[in-house]
């Protein structure tokens, strides 16, 4: 781990020697050519830093990192280059720090705790379709099972629920796979849904991907589709 502080200075220096460069008039095609191999490098800097397993040591090194952004002279107010194409790199610090930032404090969660996230969006299901669409993100997907239209926005997501919620339905997860990453999270397997207003049980695959947002978990993509086989017919087994 010692070798990645030198890395990340050498992957950042070639953005700090444009920006000292101070250039005021219009980009020329090698300093472009420049500027492209330097947001390529702070590409590497980012998977540099993903690819750490030490939480103490990829804040060790972001700290580093975030040093040397600082000390590029793009960051000081005065004497600032007029060329938009230079400024570009001060926003591409900014907006590559804040992911490195951002991935520090989205919170750790287990395998088990997102399979009860579930539940939340479950139990939503008996309060009304506002307390349903407020589970899903800003900028949710949801392709529903019993609509052919996708819903991508909030008012949308809404409407789906505001009939689905009339059969009364309950969920139950039969089967469930569980994903993690670095503020997001995923559960797909195959749930079924109990319809109090009829007593209907209806089975079907689903999909949950979740992500941090402002601090709790959404429904950034939630898929759901009734089981083909029940349509179409069996389909042959796996022989593995």
């Amino acid at each position: 781990m010692a070798t990645i502080i030198p890395r990340l200075h050498g992957l950042c220096s070639n953005v700090s020697t444009i920006s000292r460069s101070r250039v005021r008039k219009p980009p020329t095609e090698h300093f472009i050519c420049q500027k492209n191999r330097s947001i390529q490098k702070y590409h590497q800097a980012v998977r540099l830093l993903s690819s750490l397993d030490s939480s103490s040591e990829k804040k060790r090194q972001t700290h580093a990192f975030s040093t040397v952004l600082k000390n590029d002279p793009l960051h000081e107010k005065e004497g600032r280059p007029e060329n938009s194409s230079v400024r570009t790199f001060s926003s591409l610090d900014l907006s590559l720090y804040t992911s490195f930032t951002e991935a520090e404090r989205s919170p750790e969660i287990s395998e088990e705790q997102v399979r009860d996230l579930f539940q939340v969006w479950n139990s939503a299901l008996a309060t009304g379709p506002d307390a349903v669409a407020r589970c899903y993100s800003r900028n949710a997907v949801l392709l529903p099972t019993v609509s052919d239209v996708p819903r991508t926005t909030r008012a949308l997501i809404q409407d789906y629920f505001v009939g689905f919620l009339k059969k009364q339905p309950r969920g139950e997860v039969l089967d469930s796979s569980v994903m993690i990453g670095q503020g997001w999270c995923a559960d797909f397997g195959i749930y079924e849904f109990t319809m109090g207003a009829t007593g209907d049980k209806v089975r079907g695959r689903y999909s949950f991907v979740y992500v941090d947002e402002d601090g709790a978990w959404k429904i950034a993509h939630h898929h759901s589709s009734v089981m083909p086989e029940a349509l179409l017919g069996p389909a042959p087994k796996p022989k593995v």
